[in-house]
């Protein structure tokens, strides 16, 4: 079984509890606005991190290395990452994606549509809603996915 912590939209900051929380995962995917390089860093003393720039980070030289989507392949499971769901430049059902992450509203939310689940983890550092700091976690195990939102 695979564990993924799933992250958006930190702007710069990274708490202990954020830290706590995604401890023994096995690996990190931030959905953009990381908001500086320390938290790459930071997230990636924990598991190994994929990362897309956010429209935050376009201001910041490093964060402007980092691509604007990824695809990730996960035990046969398809990953897209995108900072801002409208933006997303591919034919998400062709290209056989079976989980799309996104962030940008702050707002924590899972859907499914047409046999892919869309997975927005909110902000463990600047939540938009009544929901408080969240982080998504997926676990893949034998093909399965689970997906949940995850209050810090």
């Amino acid at each position: 079984m695979k564990r993924i912590a799933l992250i958006s939209d930190t702007h710069g900051v990274v708490t202990r509890a954020l830290i706590e929380t995604v401890s023994g995962v096995n690996m990190i995917i931030h959905a953009g606005d990381l908001g500086s390089k320390e938290i790459f860093t930071r997230l990636s003393d924990v598991a190994p991190v994929i990362a897309v720039s956010g429209n935050v980070d376009r201001w910041n030289v490093w964060n402007k290395l980092l691509p604007d989507e990824e695809t990730i392949e996960v035990d046969g499971i398809y990953i897209y990452v995108a900072h801002i769901l409208e933006n997303i430049s591919i034919s998400l059902k062709s290209a056989g994606i079976d989980v799309v992450v996104f962030g940008h509203t702050h707002i924590p939310s899972i859907g499914h549509e047409a046999g892919i689940i869309y997975i927005n983890p909110g902000s463990p550092t600047l939540p938009r809603s009544g929901a408080g700091s969240t982080i998504g976690m997926l676990e893949i195990n034998n093909g399965q996915i689970k997906s949940e939102i995850i209050k810090i």
